[in-house]
């Protein structure tokens, strides 16, 4: 297990900045502080039983330190001593609090750093197209995967560290005063220790790896049922998916009762264990030591047990807790990983000519996936004017959406060269991309259309501009609430050709000089098609339009072509 924590805990730590690592090492040390206090009042309570006894043959050097304790304090009698006690175990919990809390607090800033990161990661393998995660997979990666990684591997990794310095230090108590004894006490609690916690975090990882599956598996059936629920009802399959979503959730719900008592269990197995070694221990002792010394002994073992055994089940817990997160941690750290390559990447060349008449021009572009050697686009050159329409055209599988996603900037070409033309502003001309099925926010159409604008920023009047340029704005007011209408109650309202005219209003948002088009008409009616392609026309007088077609009609009213072979 510790050879798995290297592996995926601290990945995620070494994400951290300097000063974050700091304060992380504060926490940690101050949660170890407090369980000094403990160790204190162990002291304090064999000191009190001792006093309680009251034999003359029981000596307070029988406890090492109690002298200085008392002294020192002033613990003279049994009430300062009670007194100290309490107080001592009362300012313990409010501090350990305390440091919990901010602990935990920490670490959920953490936890949103990272799943940003984790956010972005994604974004960017989808970019590339080296996305092989379902949907429903990166949804729990992004959630509960970077809880899983910061809250599970490196706060209760924390409070592991913590527990284990406190055992250490009662440890080291014991052997000092009854060196046999305190021995055979630790060996015993150290091999119980560990054969529990190897059982549980191997059955823990197999039930999380489970749950994780039947999690994702139940979203999957989720997502289809809604979006074919309109099928399903009319093909009367409504018990079907019904009885396999009961069968995956029961499945999912066996796993966590499982985990649930995998929890509880320690308890109860490590207070029999508890009692059996004391009166194991107490009848070795009894045999070799003297008889008033052995009840010191067991009164302070068993002090010392009824502290620590706490920290013991705190041990477990936090074991269990990291050895779970080891489902997730592995995809997390891939993605994090990723990311860090994507930034070590170095850029293809690109270049910009202000007085060009060109929007774009290739050069020798040349492009293969990392995963294969064949050559999806090989030494290909060409260029598009300005406020034209450019046509990409060519059989399935021979590159036109790979090489549109290379003229977007989302992938990057192995060779070759791209020269953007700028007459009026400096940098790399603005893109818009208008794909084949457009997919829209649950959200009003003014939110879609101003698409990553935050709402009191919203330019109402540039969204009116919008739908009326791709001729949409007339259905749009129609609506009750106009632009403020939410799509997720008017998107039944809208023909697919409707529904493309709005993704072409939120591409003219941005302002694009390059608005590009994959297969636009393919899912439209005739009518539909015939209206698309005279808007697609009127934008073109300001804006150069790419498109990738099979459409005889919009090639016929294209600039150029590009044929692709």
């Amino acid at each position: 297990m510790f050879r798995l924590y290297l592996n995926y805990a601290l990945p995620i730590y070494d994400h951290f900045s300097l000063s974050s690592k700091f304060k992380f090492w504060m926490h940690l040390f101050s949660l170890a502080i407090t369980n000094i206090l403990d160790l204190l009042g162990i002291l304090a309570m064999g000191l009190l039983v001792v006093q309680g006894i009251g034999s003359n043959q029981i000596s307070s050097m029988a406890i090492p330190g109690s002298n200085l304790l008392t002294a020192t304090l002033h613990l003279d009698n049994q009430e300062s001593l009670l007194l100290f006690i309490v107080g001592l175990f009362v300012l313990k919990s409010v501090l350990g609090l305390v440091a919990s809390r901010n602990l935990f607090r920490f670490l959920s800033s953490k936890s949103t750093e990272i799943s940003g990161l984790l956010f972005k990661s994604m974004m960017n393998r989808e970019q590339e197209g080296t996305d092989e995660d379902s949907s429903q997979e990166t949804a729990v990666l992004l959630t509960a995967g970077a809880q899983a990684a910061v809250f599970d591997a490196l706060g209760y990794g924390a409070i592991a560290f913590s527990e284990i310095i406190l055992i250490f230090l009662v440890s080291i108590f014991l052997v000092v005063l009854m060196p046999l004894t305190g021995t055979l006490v630790i060996i015993y609690f150290f091999l119980i220790v560990i054969c529990l916690n190897y059982f549980v975090s191997r059955v823990s990882r197999r039930l999380e790896v489970a749950n994780k599956a039947a999690n994702i598996e139940a979203i999957q059936v989720i997502q289809s049922s809604i979006s074919l629920r309109p099928e399903i009802s009319i093909m009367n399959k409504k018990v079907f998916f019904q009885k396999k979503y009961e069968r995956i959730f029961h499945r999912q719900s066996i796993s966590i009762s499982s985990l649930q008592v995998l929890g509880i269990m320690p308890k109860y197995l490590l207070e029999s264990f508890l009692v059996l070694g004391a009166l194991f221990i107490g009848v070795v002792s009894s045999k070799i030591g003297n008889g008033a010394d052995i009840v010191v002994q067991m009164i302070v073992v068993l002090t010392a047990a009824s502290r620590i055994m706490p920290s013991f089940l705190r041990l477990q817990s936090s074991l269990t807790q990291i050895s779970r997160s080891f489902a997730l941690s592995p995809k997390v750290n891939e993605m994090l990983k990723s990311l860090r390559a994507q930034k070590a990447e170095t850029r293809i060349s690109t270049a910009l000519l202000a007085d060009s008449k060109n929007a774009i021009e290739v050069k020798n572009l040349s492009f293969s996936y990392s995963d294969s050697s064949h050559a999806v686009i090989s030494h290909l050159s060409f260029s598009i004017q300005k406020n034209c329409i450019f046509s990409i055209v060519g059989h399935s599988g021979v590159g036109k959406t790979t090489l549109l996603r290379i003229l977007l900037g989302a992938l990057e070409p192995s060779e070759g060269e791209i020269i953007y033309g700028q007459p009026s502003k400096l940098g790399k001309p603005t893109f818009a991309l208008v794909p084949q099925n457009p997919q829209f926010l649950n959200a009003t159409i003014k939110e879609n259309i101003a698409l990553g604008v935050e709402l009191d920023a919203v330019d109402e009047e540039m969204v009116l501009s919008c739908l009326k340029s791709a001729n949409i704005l007339e259905e749009v007011l129609l609506l009750p609430k106009g632009i403020n209408s939410t799509l997720g109650e008017s998107f039944r309202k809208f023909s697919g050709g409707q529904r493309q005219r709005l993704n072409i209003a939120r591409a003219l948002y941005i302002k694009p000089e390059v608005l590009v088009f994959d297969e636009p008409t393919s899912a439209l009616d005739e009518e539909a098609r015939l209206s698309f392609i005279h808007l697609i026309v009127s934008l073109s007088k300001s804006v150069t339009v790419i498109v990738v077609s099979h459409d005889d009609e919009v090639i016929k009213c294209s600039d150029e072509v590009l044929v692709l072979k």
